[in-house]
C-alpha cells in the first residue's frame, strides 16, 4: 500500500473529484498539498487579473475568479451553514476532509519549496499523485517518492497538454474528451509515458455551461485515479511514450470567442450558483 501525497488546486472544477478521491483513499493519502494560485511565480491576484484580462477578456477572468477564488470561500461558508441547518453541505472544504481523516494539509504558492520537501520526507511519502494542478514540479520533488509521480490530466494526451485541457478539447481537439494518467520524470509539461487513458463521453452532451462540462470530465476521471492507484505496477509495465501533440496555456480572446461560437457559456452567476447548490456526491464522509 502506497503512502500518497495528493497535489491539487482547490477549485470548483475538481471539487467533486477531490472529495471522492480523498474519501476513497484516505487510508493511503497522508498529505494533501493545495496550490495557492494567488502566490505562485505568475504573480499576485491583481497582477494576474490584469494579464488575463488583456489576453483572455472579462468573461475568462470571471471564470477564473469564481473557480479559484470564490469557490474555496463558499465551501467554508457552506460547511458552517450545514452545521446550523443539520444538512450535508454541497461541497466539503478540503481542509475539513483532511482533518476528519487525519491527513496533513498544506497550501503553497511554491510547490518546489523546502516546506514541501520536508513534509514529503517527514511523512515518508512514496508516491505523489497530481490531480488538477497548476504548478510545475522540479527534480527536487520528483526524486523524493520511491514510486515516482503520476499526473492525471483531463485530456486525451498527447493533445491538449497544459492549462484548461477541457476548454481546448472543445475548440482544438474536435470535442474529444478524456482523462490520461502519465508518469512525471522531469520538468516537461504533461509529456511523460502514458499509463492509462480513458475516453470520456459527457453525461449531458447538450450541456453548454463550461463549469458543468469541466466538472463532468474531471469527475469521470476519478475512475482512472482509482484504477491506476490499484494497478500502478501493471500499468507501468505496459506504458507507452507520447507522440507529437499540442500544448496550450491560458486562452486568448479569440479562443474564448471560438468557445462561445460553439454555443458554450463561459460565465453565468446564476448557473454557477445552481451547479454549486445542486452538486451531488456518490459518497459522503461519515459524521
Amino acid at each position: 500500500m502506497y503512502r500518497i501525497a495528493l497535489f491539487n488546486v482547490n477549485c470548483f472544477s475538481s471539487a467533486r473529484s477531490i472529495q471522492e478521491i480523498i474519501i476513497n483513499h484516505h487510508d493511503q493519502i497522508k498529505l494533501v498539498v493545495l496550490s495557492d494560485p494567488t502566490k505562485t511565480k505568475r504573480g499576485g491576484l491583481l497582477y494576474q487579473t490584469g494579464v488575463n484580462f488583456r489576453s483572455s477578456g472579462l468573461r475568462f477572468v470571471c471564470y477564473l475568479f469564481l473557480n479559484f477564488i470564490v469557490h474555496p470561500k463558499i465551501t467554508i461558508l457552506s460547511h458552517w451553514v450545514s452545521k446550523i441547518t443539520k444538512k450535508f453541505p454541497s461541497i466539503y472544504p478540503v481542509s475539513y476532509l483532511c482533518k476528519k481523516y487525519g491527513i496533513d494539509c498544506i497550501q503553497t504558492g511554491d510547490i518546489n519549496s523546502a516546506k514541501v520537501e520536508v513534509a514529503l520526507e517527514r511523512l515518508s511519502i512514496d508516491l505523489i499523485t497530481i490531480y488538477y494542478f497548476d504548478q510545475i514540479i522540479k527534480k527536487n520533488i520528483i526524486s523524493i517518492p520511491k514510486y515516482g509521480v503520476v499526473n492525471f490530466h483531463s485530456a486525451r494526451l498527447p493533445y491538449c497538454r497544459g492549462l484548461h485541457p477541457v476548454i481546448y478539447s472543445i475548440i482544438k481537439n474536435d470535442f474529444k474528451f478524456g482523462m490520461t494518467a502519465h508518469d512525471i520524470t522531469d520538468g516537461r509539461i504533461d509529456a511523460g509515458n502514458i499509463l492509462y487513458q480513458k475516453e470520456i463521453n459527457l453525461t449531458d452532451p447538450d450541456q453548454r455551461f463550461i463549469f458543468k462540462v469541466d466538472d463532468d470530465v474531471v469527475y469521470q476521471g476519478v475512475e482512472v485515479y482509482d484504477n491506476v492507484i490499484s494497478n500502478l505496477e501493471s500499468f507501468r509495465n505496459t506504458s507507452r511514450k507520447q507522440g507529437e501533440g499540442s500544448y496550450f496555456s491560458h486562452p486568448s480572446r479569440a479562443d474564448i470567442k471560438d468557445l462561445m461560437n460553439e454555443g458554450y457559456v463561459v460565465i453565468s452567476l446564476a448557473g454557477f450558483w445552481q451547479l454549486y447548490r445542486l452538486s451531488k456526491f456518490s459518497i459522503l464522509p461519515p459524521d
